[in-house]
C-alpha cells in the first residue's frame, strides 16, 4: 500500500526534491542515485536542497546523478510597490516565445524603480526523504525557504527504529535504504535494474547489512541479493564499492579500538574501549566514536549487541556507543535516553571508571535482551 502511494505521488509531481543527511552513507547514496535515475527517466525535475558529501571514486559514472543534481530552482517573482505606483490592472500576454507581464497604471503611471524583482519559493512538488530518522535535525539547514516541509508532502523512506514518522506515505523498514528503493523502482518500472544498476544497488544493501552478516538480515534482504545478482549485478565491484574509504585517524583509532575488545563467553555481545590517550595520539575526538563503532561492528565477530566505551579526552569521563538488535537497543532508548547517530545509539550518562560504565551497561543489556 505504502508503495503504490509513493507512486503516485511521484507520477502527480513534476518538481521532486530528496532530502539527505549531508554526510550520506553508501547505502543511502546508492538509493539515492537510482531513485534520481527513475525520476528522470520519468521527466521530473530532481534536485537536492543542499550539497551532499560524495566519495571521490567512480565519479561521475557510479554517482552521476547526483552530482548533476542541481538545488531544485526557485519561483521568480516580480513586485511593484504599489504605495508609490498605484495599479489598477494585472495581466499577461505570451507571444514570439516570451511572456510579458503588464501592470495597467491608476494615476499619473509607473516608475521603473518602483519594480524590483526576487527569488521566490523553492519549486517542489513532493520530497523524498532518504534516512533521515527525524525531519528536524535537518530542517535548520535549509534556511532559503524553511516552510516548504509545511505545505510539500514528504515520502519518508528510512530503516530507523526511532523514526517519527513524519511523512504523508512513511516506508520505515529495518532492511537496506537500497532494498526499500529497488522495492520501489521495480514497482514503478515492472522491470529489473541494468548490471550497473544492479551492482550499485547490491553495493548498498552490503553496506547496510555489514556484508550480510547483520543479526538483523531479513530473508527478503537475501532474496534482494539473489535477484541483483541474476540481473548481472558485479559482485567483485559491488563489494569494493560498499567498503567506504575512512580518514587515517580513524582508521588508527579503530585499530586501537581493535586491541582493546573482547567477546561475553556466549560471543553474542562484542565490548570495545577507547581512552583519552587513544584519542590524543591519533588527533581524534569523541565525536568519532560512533565512526569507530561502526567499523569495528563490520569487522569483528558478534551476534546480539557491539558496545564501545570511550573517554572523551576534554573531560575523561567514559561514554557508551551501542549497535546492533533493534528492539533492544529501542528499549534501552525508552528507558535511558540517548542520541541515534551513524546507526549507533549514544547514551547521555557518563561515568569516571570504564568499570563502572560496563557495568551500567550490562544492567541496560540485562533487561533488554
Amino acid at each position: 500500500m505504502e508503495i503504490s502511494k509513493t507512486i503516485d505521488f511521484i507520477e502527480k509531481s513534476e518538481h521532486v526534491g530528496l532530502l539527505l543527511a549531508p554526510a550520506p552513507n553508501i547505502d543511502i547514496l546508492a538509493a539515492a542515485e537510482m531513485l534520481a535515475r527513475a525520476l528522470a527517466k520519468r521527466k521530473k525535475a530532481v534536485g537536492l536542497f543542499y550539497e551532499i558529501a560524495l566519495p571521490p571514486r567512480g565519479i561521475p559514472s557510479i554517482f552521476g546523478a547526483l552530482r548533476s543534481a542541481q538545488k531544485l530552482p526557485k519561483e521568480f517573482v516580480i513586485s511593484l510597490d504599489t504605495a508609490q505606483s498605484p495599479a489598477s490592472e494585472l495581466r499577461y500576454e505570451k507571444s514570439d516565445g516570451h511572456i510579458d507581464v503588464i501592470f495597467s497604471p491608476k494615476g499619473p503611471g509607473i516608475l521603473q524603480e518602483h519594480v524590483s524583482f526576487r527569488e521566490g519559493r523553492v519549486q517542489c512538488d513532493c520530497i523524498i526523504s532518504l534516512g533521515i530518522p527525524d525531519i528536524e535535525s535537518v530542517s535548520g539547514d535549509i534556511t532559503d525557504d524553511p516552510e516548504i516541509f509545511t505545505r510539500t508532502p514528504i515520502i519518508n523512506i528510512d530503516s530507523s527504529p526511532e523514526n517519527k514518522q513524519f511523512g504523508e506515505v512513511n516506508i520505515v523498514d529495518a532492511r537496506p535504504h537500497s532494498e526499500i528503493v529497488y522495492s520501489l523502482i521495480t514497482a514503478m518500472e515492472k522491470l529489473p535494474p541494468e548490471e550497473h544498476e544492479a551492482t550499485l544497488l547490491l553495493a548498498g544493501i552490503l553496506a547496510g547489512t555489514r556484508h550480510l552478516t547483520s543479526p538483523e538480515l531479513k530473508p527478503e534482504t537475501v532474496l534482494a541479493v539473489s535477484e541483483l545478482m541474476r540481473a548481472g549485478a558485479n559482485y567483485k565491484e559491488a563489494l569494493a564499492l560498499s567498503k567506504e574509504k575512512r580518514p587515517l585517524n580513524i582508521i588508527q583509532l579503530t585499530g586501537r579500538a581493535h586491541v582493546r575488545s573482547k567477546l561475553d563467553p556466549d560471543e553474542k555481545i562484542l565490548w570495545s574501549f577507547l581512552t583519552r590517550e587513544d584519542f590524543e595520539k591519533t588527533n581524534s575526538g569523541i565525536e568519532d566514536a560512533g565512526k569507530v563503532l561502526a567499523a569495528i561492528s563490520r569487522e569483528c565477530p558478534w551476534e546480539t549487541v557491539a558496545v564501545l566505551l570511550a573517554q572523551d579526552p576534554s573531560t575523561e569521563r567514559i561514554f557508551a556507543f551501542l549497535t546492533g538488535d533493534d528492539r533492544a537497543l529501542s528499549e534501552i532508548d525508552a528507558s535511558a535516553g540517548g542520541e541515534w547517530k551513524d546507526s549507533s545509539l549514544a547514551l547521555p550518562a557518563s561515568f569516571e571508571h570504564f568499570a563502572g560504565a560496563e557495568e551500567y551497561v550490562r544492567s541496560l543489556l540485562g533487561r533488554a535482551l
